[in-house]
């Protein structure tokens, strides 16, 4: 009998491309896959996967007692889930980790910590989270971390209760096997990018991610097409949609939703210049893990991004890239007219397949 695995997942697998491609990497190897997500949109289909979904509703809560009610009733039914599906292993994405502590010593638990989740909370909430991660991670069957700083540094910290050989290095390369709509951005959205160099962005429009310095910088070359795309928070969408209209450039800086997951290698095979900043105040944004790096590289493009560890160990500037030290507008002007002038680089070799076995020694 193939052995079971049941991912559990707080988001949507629609948009999660590493959760789809180790489901992927898995079913190949022969095991039985399950998932539970927290959302599933409305245009989406089960039919479109190959595995079984359930969908539990995770909502925050507005208050204290309310957020540990939810809390509680997701952990009810995620036991049910397990009970019912009677799972081998259970793939826990990063505070997924915390619900099954049920389970520890009679299931084999995979963490796989996209984030450094301590490293993304403040005072007390660091301290609890680091206290609960610790409980879990000492009965764990493996360890997943996705870029090699990381993987260092949460050794360190936890060194007196796991053994370095249960830690997994598995990068977010982007897949082989994609799909590469040509002509990406005529295609999904009828505009033409012919005798253009395009700018791309694939992320979060926030703040953290300075898209407004972004666009006051585009604003001063005129010889760029720029695409803005991902979720946004209300307000700030506003401030960015108000500053294109007031620097004249809606003709070719354009702001659009989301897309999935699999369509996003085809702006980056559609696009010369990437760009991706990170300064969040922690340490998992210092050695952040980006797969929009590497998905740029694959295609050929130039990214310009900002000189932190994790940046620092893939782009060499003049070369494939430009690094920043001040994310300010005149440096990511400056950036980008070298990156304007500079020839394509090398298509590089960051594939996911190159490093899949590592999923079946874990699982083994």
């Amino acid at each position: 009998m193939d052995k079971k695995v049941l991912f559990i997942l707080i988001g949507n697998i629609r948009y999660d491309g590493r959760v789809k491609k180790e489901i992927e990497s898995l079913l190949k190897f022969g095991f039985n896959i399950s998932i539970i997500v927290t959302s599933f949109d409305q245009d989406d289909s089960e039919s479109n996967y190959k595995f079984k979904i359930h969908v539990v509703d995770h909502p925050s809560g507005t208050s204290l007692i309310n957020k540990v009610s939810n809390k509680m009733r997701f952990k009810r039914a995620i036991d049910r889930i397990v009970s019912h599906e009677k799972p081998d292993y259970i793939h826990c994405n990063d505070n997924t980790i915390f619900y099954v502590g049920k389970w520890v010593n009679k299931i084999k638990i995979v963490y796989d910590a996209h984030e450094l989740l301590p490293e993304l909370e403040y005072g007390v909430r660091k301290s609890i989270t680091t206290f609960l991660e610790r409980r879990k991670i000492r009965h764990v069957h493996a360890v997943i971390i996705p870029q090699i700083d990381r993987l260092n540094y949460f050794y360190f910290r936890n060194k007196d209760i796991i053994e370095k050989d249960k830690i997994h290095l598995l990068e977010n390369f982007p897949s082989k096997n994609t799909t590469i709509i040509p002509n990406y951005f005529s295609t999904k959205y009828n505009i033409s990018t012919e005798n253009i160099k395009v700018l791309s962005y694939v992320g979060l429009i926030s703040k953290a991610r300075r898209i407004l310095e972004i666009i006051e910088a585009v604003a001063k070359i005129d010889e760029l097409m720029v695409f803005i795309i991902g979720p946004a928070d209300t307000d700030y969408k506003k401030q960015v949609i108000n500053l294109i209209q007031v620097k004249g450039i809606k003709d070719r800086v354009f702001i659009k939703d989301p897309i999935p997951n699999e369509e996003v290698i085809s702006v980056a095979a559609s696009s010369d210049i990437g760009i991706s900043f990170y300064t969040d105040p922690n340490l998992n944004s210092y050695f952040c893990a980006s797969n929009k790096l590497y998905e740029n590289l694959n295609c050929g493009m130039a990214v310009l991004t900002n000189n932190i560890a994790g940046t620092a160990r893939i782009i060499q500037s003049g070369i494939n890239g430009f690094l920043i030290d001040n994310v300010s507008v005149e440096d990511i002007y400056r950036g980008l007219k070298v990156l304007y002038e500079m020839d394509s680089p090398e298509k590089t070799d960051f594939y996911w397949e190159n490093q899949e076995e590592i999923l079946r020694q874990i699982y083994s």
